[in-house]
């Protein structure tokens, strides 16, 4: 009986702790949140202002023998006009497309960033495709999961491509 009360009175005193620690760290959150939100903007805002008017989706990747040859001769082909490609490989990627590079890296984080996707919806909502999992499962000789993404980058390039008509 003891033991129990004992466990109740420190399960009270974690739950209260936790909550005390989502209070304090609330604020910092929702600033985190916000700037992201705000980079997100300025990404959206800057690129669109860069690029031709009919361009709205940015593609990086390297020349990778598992997805160059895809993103090549099919993604892109695909996409069609609305593409902006960023080849990775390149050594001065960075100085020649610097607002790209940094969209890329913002958007890209840390994991999964190459090969990467972005569809700058209006009103400058972004949705990000991650092509890496996939390309690893295709290469396995699972393509199911390329099949997947690409029909739904395809499809959300086409819902852009009506709205903007």
């Amino acid at each position: 009986m003891q033991r129990s009360f004992l466990q109740l009175v420190g399960k009270i005193i974690g739950i209260t702790i936790l909550i005390a620690v989502a209070v304090l760290l609330s604020p910092l959150i929702i600033v985190g949140w916000l700037m992201h939100i705000t980079a997100s903007f300025w990404f959206a805002s800057r690129l669109r202002a860069s690029w031709p008017e009919n361009k709205f989706v940015l593609l990086g990747y390297t020349q990778s023998a598992v997805w160059a040859p895809f993103i090549e001769q099919t993604l892109v082909p695909r996409l069609g006009e609305v593409v902006v490609c960023i080849d990775r490989s390149k050594n001065a990627w960075k100085k020649d497309n610097p607002v790209e590079a940094r969209a890329l890296s913002f958007w890209g984080g840390i994991r999964s960033n190459n090969p990467i996707a972005v569809v700058i919806r209006k009103p400058w909502r972004v949705r990000v495709f991650r092509f890496y999992k996939a390309f690893q499962q295709f290469k396995h000789g699972k393509p199911h999961q390329l099949e997947t993404l690409t029909a739904e980058l395809l499809s959300c390039v086409e819902e852009v491509r009506r709205a903007s008509a």
